[in-house]
C-alpha cells in the first residue's frame, strides 16, 4: 500500500481533519510521524494505522526523533490555526522542504505572510489545503458556462445554518477568488461570533451575512445562521443557467430552456432552469490530501502558493475585519489598517 517507500510522513495534529489525513499518509508513507499532545491519539494510531508508524505527544520529540532525515519527510500541518504559523517555522528550522498546511494558513495575515516569504526564501514547497484548487473546479465550472450557459459566471450566492464565515465559508470565499479569476475589490459584512465551535469553546464560530465585490460585476455573497441546523445551499449564477455546489463538492449544471431563451433573450426577461442536471465535478474524496501531497513531493510548478494563499486569507479575514470595524474594507488591506495584524480565534 506504501507509494511513497523512501518517503516519511509527519503530521502535526491528530483531531477530526487530521485523522483523516493519517489514514491516507500511513498508506503513502513507509513510516509515519503523527505529533498530537491528546495521548488518546496514540491508541487510535494502535488500532487504526500500520505497524511501524509512531506517536509523540510534542513536536520536539518527532524532530529529534528524524535527525538528519529531514529531506526525506513531508510535513502536514493540521492543528489548531493558531499554531500553525510556529509549527511551520518549527519544520522549516529542522530542514523539511515539503509542507502542506491546513486552512486557515494561520489565524492572522502577518504571520501568514511570514509564512509564504520564508517558504520563498527558503525553498519550502508549502501549499494549503483547499481540496477545490486541486481537483481544477474552477476550470471546470467556467468552460462548462462558456460552453452552455452563453458566459462565463458572475454571482455566488450561499446560505445555510451552523456553518461558520471561516470554518466552511473560507472554501467558498477561495473557490470565488479561483473562478472569477480575480482577488475581490471589496467586502462588507455584519455577523458575530458564537462560543459553539465543536473543536473548543474558546474559539469562535461566526454567524451572519458578508458579500464580497469582484472586478466586472461579479459578487460572492455568504449568509450562516447559528440559530440553525439546516444543511447550507450553494448557487453559482450564469447567464442562462446555474451551478450548485453541494457540501461533498459535486457540482451540478442547470439550463434554461434555449428555445425560450432564444424567443427573448434579454436578460430582464428571467426563467426557470430545467429539474435535469448534468454533473460537472464529481463529490471529494472523505480527504483530498493525496492530491497536495503529489504536488509538493514533485518539481512542478505549484497550483496554489504564494500571494495566492496571502490573498486568500486577506479576502475572508476582511469580512471579519468588516463585521469588527463596522465599514466596508477595501482590497488589498492595508498593513497600517489598525485590524491588519489581528489574530482571529478561528477555525
Amino acid at each position: 500500500m506504501v507509494s511513497n517507500p523512501e518517503l516519511i510522513g509527519l503530521l502535526v495534529g491528530a483531531g477530526s481533519v487530521g485523522k483523516h489525513h493519517a489514514r491516507v499518509m500511513s498508506q503513502r508513507y513507509r513510516k509515519l510521524i503523527v505529533v498530537d499532545p491528546a495521548s488518546t491519539v496514540e491508541t487510535w494510531i494502535n488500532e487504526n494505522l500500520k505497524q511501524g508508524d509512531v506517536y509523540y505527544s510534542n513536536l520536539d520529540s518527532a524532530i529529534s526523533a528524524i535527525g538528519d532525515s529531514a529531506k526525506n519527510v513531508t510535513g502536514v500541518i493540521a492543528n489548531l490555526a493558531l499554531d500553525h504559523s510556529s509549527t511551520f517555522h518549527r519544520l522549516a528550522d529542522c530542514g523539511i522542504r515539503k509542507i502542506v498546511c491546513e486552512k486557515p494558513m494561520s489565524d492572522s495575515i502577518t504571520p501568514a505572510r511570514q509564512m509564504t516569504e520564508r517558504a520563498k526564501s527558503d525553498g519550502i514547497r508549502l501549499t494549503v489545503g483547499f481540496p477545490r484548487r486541486f481537483t481544477l473546479a474552477a476550470s471546470h465550472v467556467n468552460r462548462a458556462s462558456n460552453e452552455n450557459l452563453n458566459g462565463p459566471p458572475s454571482a455566488i450566492a450561499v446560505h445555510g445554518g451552523a456553518k461558520c464565515l471561516v470554518t466552511f465559508g473560507a472554501h467558498t470565499v477561495d473557490f470565488a477568488i479561483e473562478l472569477f479569476g480575480s482577488e475581490p475589490l471589496r467586502v462588507a459584512a455584519v455577523g458575530n461570533a458564537a462560543s459553539i465551535n465543536p473543536r473548543g469553546s474558546t474559539l469562535g464560530y461566526w454567524g451572519g451575512a458578508a458579500s464580497w465585490e469582484f472586478p466586472n460585476n461579479r459578487y460572492l455573497t455568504m449568509m450562516f445562521t447559528n440559530e440553525s441546523s439546516v444543511q447550507s445551499f450553494a448557487t453559482i449564477y450564469a447567464p442562462t443557467g446555474i451551478f450548485e455546489m453541494a457540501v461533498n463538492g459535486r457540482i451540478t449544471m442547470y439550463k434554461r430552456n434555449p428555445d425560450e431563451v432564444s424567443r427573448d433573450p434579454r436578460v430582464t426577461r428571467v426563467g426557470e432552469v430545467d429539474k435535469q442536471g448534468i454533473e460537472i465535478v464529481g463529490a471529494l474524496e472523505a480527504s483530498s490530501l493525496s492530491l497536495m501531497l503529489d504536488e509538493v513531493e514533485s518539481q512542478s510548478d505549484l497550483t496554489y502558493s504564494g500571494e495566492q494563499l496571502v490573498g486568500s486569507m486577506e479576502a475572508m479575514f476582511g469580512a471579519l475585519i468588516a463585521i469588527e470595524s463596522n465599514a466596508v474594507v477595501e482590497f488589498p488591506i492595508s498593513k497600517s489598517h489598525a485590524l491588519y495584524g489581528k489574530s482571529w480565534n478561528v477555525t
